[in-house]
């Protein structure tokens, strides 16, 4: 289940990134708050799209952004706002598309 916010997006990773890895990957990925990351727009989902990141495995739900209008195969810049690998949450902001 994925939930659009203002200001980003926040993904529960569950059926998307399926497996114990999955935690592993979160829990490092928990050290790049503030950070950016790039990744691989695989899906477009209406407005918004579905990222895989480059540098962790996993699949973030990126909102509708004018700045960042992409298709599948494009990259994207990333915020990483904040991660629980408890939670089983990532929330991403400001996609821009790279180059």
């Amino acid at each position: 289940m994925s939930c659009r916010t203002r200001l980003g997006a926040e993904t529960r990773l569950g059926k998307a990134n399926a497996g114990r890895g999955a935690i592993r990957l979160l829990k490092a990925l928990e050290e790049r708050v503030g950070d950016e990351v790039e990744g691989t727009v695989v899906e477009r989902m209406g407005a918004a799209c579905l990222v895989l990141l480059d540098t962790y495995p996993l699949k973030v739900f990126v909102p509708p952004q004018r700045e960042a209008w992409a298709t599948p195969g494009d990259q994207i810049r990333l915020s990483v706002a904040q991660v629980s690998a408890r939670r089983d949450l990532v929330r991403v902001e400001r996609p821009l598309r790279v180059p």
